[in-house]
């Protein structure tokens, strides 16, 4: 059993159509709370469900040696282009198993426009 810890940086409140936010995700054990060793792991994924129920797959890397149990993916203007609340997971395979954490979610805020004439 998995669960997770997220977190985005710069945060998890994310701005309509920005760029370069990061999201990195732990892989924790669900029954000590310690991260798992995901440092031989294969196969890295982020999945990103957007608003609209779209999911999209992003391959991910270690954060750092992978022993922290931490992985990323830096999302663009692009990935960011919906506002509300995004779902994140991430999916790995160890030692010939496929795991996955638990969902964590991303909020990112509408950015207003100005109506013409103001």
């Amino acid at each position: 059993d998995f669960c997770e810890g997220l977190t985005a940086t710069p945060a998890q409140i994310a701005q309509q159509g920005d760029g370069d936010i990061v999201v990195v995700i732990t892989a924790m054990h669900g029954d000590t709370n310690q991260p798992v060793d995901i440092s031989a792991a294969s196969d890295l994924l982020i999945l990103v469900q957007k608003p609209d129920l779209t999911i999209l797959s992003y391959g991910a890397a270690l954060t750092t040696n992978g022993k922290d149990g931490k992985l990323q993916v830096a999302l663009g203007p692009a990935d960011l282009n919906q506002a509300g609340y995004y779902k994140v997971q991430a999916t790995f395979t160890v030692a010939a198993v496929a795991k996955a954490t638990a969902q964590g979610q991303l909020k990112v805020s509408e950015t207003l426009v100005p109506t013409e004439g103001d």
